[in-house]
This record gives structure tokens, sequence and C-alpha cells, in this order.
């Protein structure tokens, strides 16, 4: 997913509000994930503090995928984003 993730890209990307909209968002997924950490290291473990250790990440990568214009990484992203789910639910919940 990573290798997806960074090796293609459009060389002809279009700069759109939207694209730097979702490269933001990413950034702002990344700061919440890594404050969902410093709570869990807190031990402020509840299913909100899990769900955000599980789902940050996830929509980090979507974000930076569509402001990349980066389609084919997306379909791996998903699955990622379920297995990880089902990971964070079954572990510690």
């Amino acid at each position: 997913m990573v290798i997806l993730m960074c090796s293609f890209r459009r060389k002809e990307i279009e700069r759109t509000k939207l694209t730097k909209a979702m490269n933001y968002s990413a950034v702002a997924c990344c700061i919440a994930y890594y404050i969902g950490w410093v709570f869990y290291y807190m031990n402020f473990t509840n299913p909100v503090v899990i769900m955000a250790l599980t789902l940050f990440p996830s929509f980090a990568f979507v974000s930076y995928q569509i402001g990349k214009q980066n389609r084919l990484a997306i379909i791996p992203t998903i699955l990622f984003t379920i297995l990880h789910l089902i990971h964070g639910i079954v572990n510690f919940m």
C-alpha cells in the first residue's frame, strides 16, 4: 500500500481547492493520530481513543491519495482500514 501511495503519481496533477484541502486533511489526521497516542499512553484507553488510533491513519492515507489523485492505492487502503478496524475491535474492546 505504501509503495502504491509513493511510487505511482500522476504527472499532471490539477491543483484545485480539493487537492489542497485533502493535503491539509491528511496532516490534520496525522496530528489527531498522534494526539490519540498521547491519550493512549496517559492510560485513557476508552473506545473513542482506540477508534481514533484505528481510523485516523486510514483517513490520512485516503486524504493523501485523493490529494495526489492516486486512485490505484485506494483499494489496498480500504482493505487496510477494514482489517485495522477489525483488529482494534477484537483486541481492545
